[in-house]
């Protein structure tokens, strides 16, 4: 086996992903350098989550290679990927319910370290609330939050673990204008820290604004990938989101399902 790329943070190489009779992912390859942010979208079903979840260890590949930084780690669980510096928020966010946001933080901070004083973690789970917009609900149980709020939680939590690679599912989704602005400020910060981020973002409200590079999904096929507003002009990506698209291939896909199904 030929090594992934040395200047690829992030490789894949073939990917399927084969449920039963169903094929949720075929033939995906990608590359992702250091820094970049890539937006992953396409319709209901595409199979966005699914290939979040082969990277991030929840779904195993039927068959192709993962690679991080020039390494196979297509056999790692989830938590070595994580240690590794993979981070993930999931679509539908789960929070610690009867623990506080501050808490709900600390977990991914004393993720693979030694213990801490509670003292000592709040003043470190603080900073990444603030980044998220959350300080004044430090306190907040997380079954009290909000979606959006949910949602941001994730995103503080996964930082927390200090991540290289950040994967965001549908992190803007039901956000105002507003956050979501401030969320893209977010992203744009987190890439100058050098992370790598790839975002799924269905309605593009997020994708659009920061990342410089757009790969489109339909019926688990990557179809297209090229700088944002070319891809979202062309003919096929159009013709993905609006129904009128060229006739699956092989056995029917049924999108996310079982990838949005797992947590680790």
């Amino acid at each position: 086996m030929v090594p992934a790329t040395e200047q690829n943070l992030l490789e894949l190489r073939a990917i399927e992903v084969i449920w039963g009779p169903q094929r949720l992912l075929r033939n995906i390859s990608l590359q992702v350098s250091p820094q970049e942010i890539i937006g992953i979208i396409g319709p209901n079903g595409a199979g966005k989550t699914t290939l979040m979840s082969v990277i991030s260890g929840q779904v195993s590949p039927t068959s192709g290679k993962v690679f991080y930084q020039g390494q196979d780690i297509t056999a790692w669980p989830p938590h070595r990927r994580c240690r590794a510096g993979i981070a993930r928020t999931f679509q539908i966010p789960r929070p610690f319910a009867d623990m506080t946001a501050w808490e709900n933080v600390a977990i991914g901070i004393r993720f693979g370290r030694r213990r801490q004083s509670a003292g000592f973690l709040r003043d470190q789970a603080l900073p990444y609330l603030e980044l998220v917009g959350l300080t004044h609900k430090a306190d907040t149980l997380g079954k009290d939050l909000t979606l959006s709020e949910q949602r941001r939680l994730e995103v503080a939590r996964a930082l927390a673990t200090e991540p290289q690679l950040v994967l965001l599912d549908e992190v803007a989704a039901g956000l105002s204008p507003k956050m979501v602005r401030h969320v893209a400020a977010l992203v744009e910060k987190l890439r100058q820290q050098g992370l790598t981020l790839l975002i799924i973002d269905h309605f593009l409200n997020l994708t659009l604004e920061v990342a410089d590079r757009l790969v489109v999904l339909d019926r688990g096929e990557k179809i297209m990938e090229g700088p944002p507003q070319e891809i979202i002009r062309h003919p096929e990506v159009v013709g993905a989101y609006l129904g009128t698209r060229r006739p699956a291939k092989g056995p029917p896909t049924a999108g996310d399902s079982p990838a949005s199904a797992e947590r680790p």
